[in-house]
């Protein structure tokens, strides 16, 4: 918990300097950590009052859903926005406790490319953008799909979730020429799951 304060005070002192709104949280490859963190940011933003929006855009593996113990019933998942068939306040999740919405996916989607497209993606972005204090995305693994690269031109600023010893870093360094060459500024590193005798002093 305390890990997770000092990040998101991080996180939201860069944002608020440079007046971002938007957040992209990536990884490289699956199974790093991003939507855990992602939740957190979002958790601990809403707990200082601030209004905002967690969205699971990772249509290939969603994993929010599973972290607020959300079942499908009653819900509607995020490819049926995209799709146009639903206005995303129908499918908006509220936390009572907090300031929090989500908009969550609950199943997996065989072609995420299918359904994501540009124009009604910078309209929803655009209006989060006018309605919310804050936007965090949970995008699917860079090395993954090529989705994150579509969310990627829509918001503000990215950050990494690394987990120690899974991806490559030449692999890494790749992702984040991707962030610089996509025109968003990089918020930075996450690094998660790693051994502590790497950070105490020898």
């Amino acid at each position: 918990a305390e890990a997770s304060r000092k990040m998101e005070a991080q996180v939201e002192q860069h944002m608020k300097q440079k007046n971002l709104k938007v957040l992209l949280v990536a990884s490289i490859s699956e199974n790093e950590g991003k939507s855990t963190v992602a939740a957190n940011l979002a958790l601990a933003l809403a707990e200082k009052h601030k209004k905002v929006l967690l969205v699971d855009s990772d249509l290939h593996k969603p994993a929010l859903y599973k972290i607020f113990s959300r079942k499908q019933q009653g819900h509607h998942s995020l490819d049926e926005i995209l799709k146009g068939e639903i206005n995303w306040r129908d499918a908006l999740i509220t936390e009572r406790k907090h300031a929090l919405y989500s908009l969550l996916q609950f199943r997996p989607v065989a072609d995420p490319a299918k359904v994501t497209d540009l124009p009604r993606l910078e309209e929803l972005i655009r209006t989060w953008r006018e309605e919310m204090d804050y936007v965090i995305i949970d995008s699917s693994p860079i090395a993954v799909s090529t989705n994150a690269e579509l969310w990627m031109q829509l918001a503000d600023t990215a950050l990494l979730v690394i987990r120690q010893d899974w991806s490559d870093v030449r692999v890494i360094n790749d992702a984040v020429d991707l962030i610089w060459q996509s025109g968003i500024d990089f918020s930075g590193f996450v690094l998660n799951a790693f051994q502590s005798e790497w950070t105490q002093p020898q």
